[in-house]
């Protein structure tokens, strides 16, 4: 297929340095990697639109927002704990954390269960940047950012991790609401109603 087929078609080739960056990306201290930027390459910076000017904490972001749109393709977020494991996201940074080895091992999971999760999602990943990618929104960057504050699993009983709130937002305030001092949205002069689907209404 020639280059003019694929832009017809919408997509555009995986090419240069950018399969190498794809498949390595979760190699050594993934995205906490000190070279994060120049390791990206200049077509996957463009294709995730990664200002030129990004300091190395928006780049950060960006990374980990983009990995979480790709994620949320699969439509599974039990798979979730094996991918930010593989790319050093929402973890505690310490010498663990510093190796692919030492994230599986936190997840209690078998290594080559992690591994293949890990090659079907970078797979993803490199098809995902065929097609045109659609501008951040503050929420996907603000959440990718709580993902990179690096908060623990949650303690108390029946609250989800960021991870997991990351990819289930509805059931995340779920968890915390009964745990929550009573909140009143108000509309003008009445509640605010907003529906949980079969759950519940919260007003």
């Amino acid at each position: 297929m020639g280059p003019s087929e694929h832009v017809r078609r919408g997509e555009f080739p995986v090419r240069g340095a950018m399969p190498k960056a794809i498949e390595a990306l979760h190699k050594g201290r993934g995205v906490w990697r000190a070279d994060l930027r120049s390791f990206l390459g200049l077509e996957l910076r463009r294709r995730w639109q990664v200002p030129e000017d990004a300091d190395p904490e928006l780049v950060r972001v960006i990374v980990v927002a983009r990995l979480a749109a790709v994620l949320a393709e699969f439509g599974d977020p039990g798979l979730a704990e094996v991918f930010w494991a593989a790319f050093n996201v929402g973890l505690t940074q310490d010498a663990e954390s510093r190796t692919l080895r030492g994230r599986f091992a936190r997840l209690g999971a078998g290594r080559t269960k992690c591994d293949d999760q890990r090659e079907l999602f970078t797979a993803r990943i490199a098809e995902s940047v065929r097609r045109p990618q659609r501008p951040l929104e503050s929420a996907q960057l603000a959440a990718a950012r709580v993902l990179l504050a690096g908060q623990k699993a949650a303690s108390r009983r029946g609250e989800l991790s960021a991870v997991e709130a990351f990819v289930d937002l509805p059931r995340y305030v779920l968890s915390r609401f009964p745990q929550e001092r009573l909140r009143v949205p108000l509309l003008g002069d009445g509640p605010l109603v907003a529906s949980l689907g079969p759950d519940c209404e919260w007003y």
